[in-house]
């Protein structure tokens, strides 16, 4: 899916109302009364429905099929997909990993070259067979030392800088890799970089066992269900319905998991995938573990209730 046009305005509930009920609309932040929001009109030819039977109608509000990878590129600004967290500035480990997890990875992309030494390019992202394929492997001796010692590259999206929503039905299509060590995950953050809330849609240790977590203030750890594939590597679909109220997870369209919405939670989130390795969590990789290694996305999609987007 491409963007058709990016723009900010400035308008009333009225206006907001209006124009949602034409193209589809994107929606980044928003106040009562006159605000100003980031609206990016979507091709409104694509209309596919959410895996899981929802209990009010939706209308799609963002989409991307991974037909091609829209990156965003820190100097113009421009694109869909972030691949850094960006929390520590270009030359600190934090803003291409989790480190307090202890997690094993650099997320490297085109335009990083590591930090001091030998210059190097390790593209995570390929597009094959209609899907977006992040690579996790094993970095060489080279590479090791360019990226604060971190024993492996892998890669992270983001939509920091491209589409937000408050509640609604997200949902990823995906192939999860498996083996000792790994640390898929879909999950959200909030727009103003507070920290807790975040909602985990799905976590995938080793690739097979799923974890369904919301991080409230107070209780940020504690997982409201999870449960073991069946059949890891194959393509499953991870879904959230996000209200005011309720959170409740999907796999495969079937629900999961169910926990209340803390306070916390009422305000814009942005989307996250990420492929992570090792760590306090899942452990480190060991020999019977495979590289490369590839998490495979069909697409990501998020709806909300046109009446909950007239209102945000």
């Amino acid at each position: 899916m491409t963007f058709q046009a990016t723009k900010f305005l400035r308008m009333g509930l009225a206006g907001l109302a209006a124009a949602a009920s034409g193209a589809l609309l994107s929606i980044q932040a928003g106040w009562a009364g006159a605000k100003e929001v980031l609206v990016t009109t979507v091709a409104p030819a694509a209309n596919p429905i959410p895996a899981a039977s929802l209990p009010f109608p939706v209308r799609l509000t963002f989409h991307d099929e991974f037909d091609g990878f829209s990156f965003f590129d820190e100097h113009s600004q421009s694109g869909r997909w972030r691949t850094q967290f960006g929390y520590g500035g270009p030359t600190m480990v934090e803003s291409r990993a989790l480190a307090g997890n202890g997690e094993r990875q650099a997320y490297v992309d085109r335009d990083f070259h590591g930090v001091g030494g030998e210059r190097f390019t390790v593209d995570p992202f390929r597009i094959a067979n209609g899907a977006l394929e992040i690579t996790a492997d094993r970095a060489s001796p080279a590479v090791k030392k360019a990226i604060w010692g971190q024993d492996y590259t892998s890669g992270m999206i983001a939509t920091r800088f491209s589409f937000a929503q408050r509640y609604g039905y997200f949902e990823m299509r995906a192939a999860m890799p498996v083996g000792k060590g790994f640390w898929p995950a879909f999950w959200l953050l909030p727009m103003d970089k507070s920290w807790p809330p975040e909602i985990d849609i799905v976590e995938a240790i080793g690739g097979d066992h799923l974890f369904f977590t919301p991080h409230c203030p107070g209780e940020h750890s504690k997982a409201a269900g999870d449960m073991k594939l069946s059949n890891p590597g194959a393509f499953h679909t991870y879904g959230l319905l996000w209200t005011a109220e309720k959170l409740r997870w999907y796999v495969d369209g079937h629900p999961v998991a169910e926990a209340a919405a803390c306070p916390a939670m009422r305000r814009p989130m942005y989307v996250l995938v990420n492929f992570a390795v090792g760590g306090k969590w899942p452990g480190n990789p060991d020999s019977s573990t495979p590289f490369p290694a590839r998490m495979k996305l069909d697409y990501i999609r998020v709806w909300q209730s046109p009446d909950e987007l007239a209102r945000d």
